[in-house]
């Protein structure tokens, strides 16, 4: 079963810029933006887009949704509730493949996670006879954590702050692999119905006890250093390899 168009919310985040354009090399795809009314984001004019109410209200949704084969969510993975109207909107418009706002290193399926942010029990994967759905857990975005001081970087200072004594070893993703692997979800139509695909592995059990406030009030920079111990990934299955890590860094420290 082909998955040729394709819509798209959340395009103008951090990382919706990087999935729209890995999107929109694939020339078997057809995408749509959807973009909130209030939203100032511009995008090509080559870039079809559909405007929606910015209180997402399931009907308008459903119409906006008519036709499309898969709905891509890149916004925030923690607001929840915009998310099941989005899965339900999905569903009634007849659309075959959701592939929810997972990514980062937050696994709503996990336990632990659970555990830990309450939120995200509430990520109930929506399943039905025309609706299937995948997540991708991502690990932390490198290129966007390193640049932007997330991941305990300082760059200009060329500081870095060890956890767990710096013999962690531990993996991510770039903006652009996660592109990359939302366009090979969608080429591996079958082999990624209802699965919950990791490409990371991440623990640091003093960082989560130190932002535990904030996990608990939903703060966005905290649960980004939530992680999960998940063992396995789907990095062959999608065919990705593995980045170069000096090229990643090099390119980050030539943008600044």
């Amino acid at each position: 079963m082909a998955l040729t168009n394709v819509a798209l919310i959340g395009a103008n985040g951090h990382l919706g810029p990087s999935v729209l354009h890995i999107l929109l090399s694939a020339p078997h795809l057809n995408i749509t933006v959807l973009t909130r009314a209030s939203s100032a984001s511009t995008y090509p004019s080559s870039v079809h887009t559909i405007t929606i109410p910015d209180s997402l209200p399931v009907q308008a949704l459903g119409d906006a949704l008519c036709g499309q084969d898969a709905l891509v969510v890149t916004m925030a993975g923690n607001r929840v509730a915009e998310q099941i109207k989005l899965a339900d909107a999905a569903y009634t418009a007849g659309v075959k493949r959701i592939i929810l706002a997972d990514f980062g290193s937050c696994d709503s399926a996990d336990e632990y996670t659970q555990a830990l942010l309450p939120l995200m029990a509430g990520k109930a994967k929506r399943e039905g006879s025309t609706l299937s759905w995948t997540s991708i857990v991502t690990g932390h975005f490198f290129d966007y954590g390193l640049k932007g001081g997330l991941l305990r970087f300082d760059l200009p200072k060329r500081r870095a702050q060890l956890l767990d004594g710096g013999e962690m070893r531990w993996s991510a993703c770039t903006l652009e692999r996660i592109g990359v692997a939302v366009l090979r979800v969608l080429e591996r139509e079958k082999e990624t119905r209802n699965r919950l695909l990791y490409v990371q592995k991440l623990l640091c059990d003093r960082v989560i006890e130190e932002k535990r406030e904030g996990l608990e009030k939903g703060d966005g920079d905290a649960i980004e250093e939530v992680v999960s111990r998940k063992e396995g990934f789907a990095n062959v299955l999608l065919g990705l390899d593995e980045e170069n890590l000096e090229d990643v860094v090099r390119r980050v420290i030539e943008s600044m």
